[in-house]
């Protein structure tokens, strides 16, 4: 009966074992005990982008049932998990991934109108992909969402002059209009409730004057 003859090489960190399939009538390969011991001090391969795709995973599903909180939070999660990573394996492995999540965690924190950390993701992204235009059109949600008119309507010209996406600058600068007349009654409303409360009684007509401007 044929023996199993193990070769055993290391290339840096790795080790590669070929063993020959035996003629058992299992068909089988034997592992001597001096390849298991070869092995033992070893650490179990890993791919470090699986935890993250896993809280990416989970994140999408949470998000299709609506539970837009918790999809944020996992995708959160899996961006830690990169980090964590960083400095171990080359970059681009990762960048990817953290484009998508990045993205993703604007788009939740833009539905919960949390604007500030939609912003961050965005920039964040566009300094990975310059040329993404969905990390320059939430970018500008996020700045019209905090008010920052300027700095939204810089995001929508280049992404039109620069990324190529009329469609989506278009769409973007509607948005805008829409949350600026948005800000623009809310600022009318509020002060037309503080004038009335400084107003005696019997006045609405000044106040009703003061109001339709």
């Amino acid at each position: 009966m044929a023996r199993d003859e193990p070769s055993v090489r290391r290339d840096g960190k790795t080790t590669r074992v070929t063993l020959w399939r035996s003629a058992l009538p299992s068909g089988r390969p034997v592992i001597p005990a001096a390849v298991e011991a070869c092995l033992g001090g070893l650490p179990p391969a890993r791919d470090p982008l699986t935890a993250a795709e896993a809280y990416r995973a989970h994140g999408s599903e949470l998000w299709a049932v609506d539970d837009i909180s918790g999809a944020v939070g996992r995708w959160e999660r899996a961006l830690e998990v990169l980090g964590e990573e960083r400095g171990k394996v080359v970059p681009h492995v990762l960048d990817e991934l953290e484009v998508v999540l990045r993205l993703n965690a604007a788009q939740g924190y833009l539905r919960l109108e949390r604007f500030e950390p939609a912003r961050g993701h965005a920039l964040v992204v566009m300094q990975l992909r310059p040329l993404c235009a969905k990390a320059r059109f939430r970018l500008a949600e996020a700045c019209g969402g905090l008010g920052d008119w300027r700095a939204a309507e810089e995001a929508l010209a280049d992404l039109d002059a620069q990324v190529g996406d009329a469609a989506a600058a278009a769409k973007g600068r509607q948005n805008l209009r829409r949350r600026r007349l948005a800000a623009r009654d809310a600022d009318r409303a509020m002060a037309a409730r503080m004038l009335g409360a400084g107003l005696p009684k019997g006045r609405p007509a000044l106040m009703r004057s003061w109001c339709s401007c």
